[in-house]
């Protein structure tokens, strides 16, 4: 077995200690989770798609919402149907102040 003293070669050479730590004064961290790793902090804009700034604020009522499709995502229902519908509905609404684009 190698003494704590040996270098070690999965860490770039360092020297480390019996309990793992680096030698020469490096600061110790706390362990990473697994879940940061697989979920990195994003820095950026997650896409491509960037959305306006909308000017004013406009509600919906329930009663609009209710005209809308449902899609259950069965055998027999289209997605693209399903959004032709959708796309329907959202043209014969009409709300003060908003242009349908944002709709």
């Amino acid at each position: 077995m190698a003494s704590g003293s040996d270098s070690n070669p999965n860490n770039g050479g360092h020297a480390t200690n019996p309990n793992g730590d680096h030698n020469g004064g490096e600061v110790n961290q706390p362990p990473r989770k697994l879940c940061d790793l697989l979920n990195p902090a994003r820095r950026t804009t997650p896409s491509c798609i960037v959305l306006p700034a909308i000017a004013g604020q406009y509600e919906i009522k329930p009663g609009n919402i209710q005209l809308l499709p449902k899609f259950h995502r069965l055998d027999s229902e289209s997605a693209c149907l399903h959004l032709r519908e959708f796309d329907e509905v959202c043209a014969i609404l009409q709300l003060q102040n908003v242009v349908p684009n944002v709709i």
